[in-house]
């Protein structure tokens, strides 16, 4: 692959890390990134620098989208619900031109089988070809590996952001006297925040020593205030805060909390070992399967068990010092294959590596 290489992306929204992961990659080869959607109501974006196109905000949008796409030598296709995306894959694969599916793991609904048999219509380009598939996650790689049999190439491509800012602010870490715990994101029920605000009550209750930390927005705040009220002056929400500000809170917390129910990926898990935060987070996040390793730099806990989101809070708020910083400097370790860097190279690779197999 050149440095001349065009590649489109078609992705959803432009979320932050996908905006610092495509600008960096767009420095290193020619990358125009194709958004359904230019906003999402829980999130904050940043400025892109690469070159973005956003569908939802031009009439001309299906036109305009098959002209990009007609003339890129690669198409990295990361959604299949859109009817005009899916009309994009199959003009891609009757071309019989260079392209792949990136996405997370198979099975964010919880459907079973009825969302195996949506997927088998909706995907069906996808089916007929021997495109490859890039994962988000060696748990995604297995996803797709059972759907789609072991016929074609699948890459491990997460998405990778720039952990250098959130390492930088971790090595002037500023600890309260409190033991902080630390959510980061968006405050909704998929994410597990109503089991987290009823685990960090009851810790609250028996320990004086604790505090909580909320950033993101979400239809549960109301929720976890309610539920949070009985220990509410150990509880911080920061639903204002920017992306630029976020290591600043992630240096201020002893261990991060990322209790989902389903996470195909999340990022929040490579930021907060970056920071130096031990990790709890569930046995139905990606990132959390990849990179925290139990009594090492966090704690795996099953999905949906608030007791047991509570016990690990309870393990590491009465851990030791000297435990805590063991786990804390092994958190770190991590930035070496999943910063942005990486992430570009690990891109770029699966990109020419595609290219070779058409």
């Amino acid at each position: 692959m050149s440095d001349a290489t065009t590649i489109v992306v078609i992705t959803h929204d432009p979320s932050p890390f996908q905006v610092e992961y495509f600008d960096s990659i767009s420095r290193r080869t020619k990358l125009h990134a194709v958004y359904l959607h230019a906003s999402h109501p829980t999130r904050k974006f940043i400025q892109p620098r690469h070159e973005t196109l956003f569908l939802d905000q031009i009439n001309d949008a299906e036109e305009r989208l098959i002209h990009l796409i007609d003339h890129a030598e690669f198409v990295v296709f990361s959604d299949y619900q859109s009817p005009m995306v899916r009309r994009a894959m199959g003009r891609r694969e009757a071309a019989g031109q260079a392209w792949s599916f990136w996405g997370e793991r198979l099975g964010y609904h919880g459907l079973g089988w009825l969302g195996r048999a949506s997927r088998y219509v909706l995907m069906r380009s996808l089916r007929r070809s021997r495109a490859p598939i890039w994962a988000m996650g060696s748990w995604a790689v297995n996803s797709y590996e059972r759907e789609f049999g072991l016929e074609r190439r699948y890459f491990n491509v997460p998405y990778c952001s720039n952990l250098r800012r959130f390492s930088d602010a971790g090595e002037q870490r500023n600890l309260s006297e409190t033991f902080r715990f630390l959510y980061s994101g968006s405050l909704i029920h998929r994410k597990g925040v109503d089991l987290l605000s009823h685990a960090f009550r009851r810790l609250a209750t028996r320990l004086q020593s604790v505090s909580l930390a909320v950033t993101g927005r979400g239809p549960l705040r109301a929720e976890m205030e309610t539920i949070l009220m009985p220990v509410s002056d150990r509880v911080k929400f920061l639903p204002d805060v920017d992306w630029y500000g976020l290591p600043a809170q992630y240096a201020q917390a002893h261990v991060l909390c990322a209790p989902s129910r389903y996470d195909g990926w999340g990022m929040v898990i490579p930021e907060g070992l970056a920071s130096g935060l031990p990790v709890i987070s569930t046995n139905r996040v990606g990132a959390a399967l990849d990179l925290v390793q139990p009594g090492s730099n966090g704690w795996i806990v099953p999905a949906d068990n608030e007791e047991a989101i509570y016990q690990a809070m309870l393990e590491a708020a009465t851990m030791d010092s000297l435990k805590w910083r063991g786990m804390s400097q092994y958190a770190r370790t991590v930035i070496e294959k999943y910063d942005l860097q990486a992430g570009t190279d690990r891109f770029l690779h699966a990109v020419a590596d595609s290219l070779s197999q058409c």
